[in-house]
């Protein structure tokens, strides 16, 4: 039972156990007879975190972030502010592991929070592979004559258009895939 005093704050507890045993202490190796049984119980308590504030903390500026490096592709084609966000946001988002391993516990599997943080770094990567491509691309366009020009534009667009929302596919997939899991 818990008494009412004990304060264990946005943590409830779901399951008590006590197991009873003997513990042996041995006080001479070569004699047995000088070993020691004595009654001991072990409990243990496992709690579950109540409440949003680790969601709110943890999650949100991770995908804020990457939702910055994300809508950068929604900039024109030829405009180099698409490449300075995801550039800036990559960087911030790698930073942020620093912040996940000092609230995390130290398991030695990976964490819903730990295979978000991967898919949203692996993702953001794949974005700015995409605008450097993107970018690279409109500068080696850009003295060619127009008709060549806007051939380039249309399928430098078609290329930025389908990179939006396979990502965004490939997010909804494989967070409802760690949802699940």
């Amino acid at each position: 039972t818990f008494s009412n005093d004990i304060m264990v704050d946005n943590w409830a507890p779901i399951n008590v156990h006590a197991q009873g045993g003997y513990i042996k202490s041995v006080l001479k190796k070569d004699d047995p007879s000088m070993n020691l049984d004595y009654p001991a119980v072990q409990f243990s308590i496992a709690f579950v975190s109540i409440g949003a504030r680790s969601l709110v903390s943890l999650y949100f500026p991770m995908f804020v972030v990457f939702l910055i490096g994300l809508l950068s592709l929604t900039i024109g084609i030829f405009d180099f502010s698409r490449l300075g966000m995801i550039v800036s946001s990559v960087p911030m988002l790698v930073l942020f592991r620093m912040v996940i391993d000092s609230t995390s516990p130290p398991v030695a599997y990976a964490t819903h929070l730990d295979f978000t943080f991967y898919l949203l770094v692996f993702l953001s990567l794949m974005i700015l592979f995409i605008q450097m491509f993107i970018v690279l691309e409109g500068q080696r366009v850009k003295d060619l004559d127009k008709t060549v020009k806007d051939e380039v534009k249309n399928k430098l667009k078609k290329i930025n258009t389908i990179s939006f929302y396979s990502l965004l596919i490939l997010l909804i997939v494989l967070m409802s895939y760690n949802f699940f899991r």
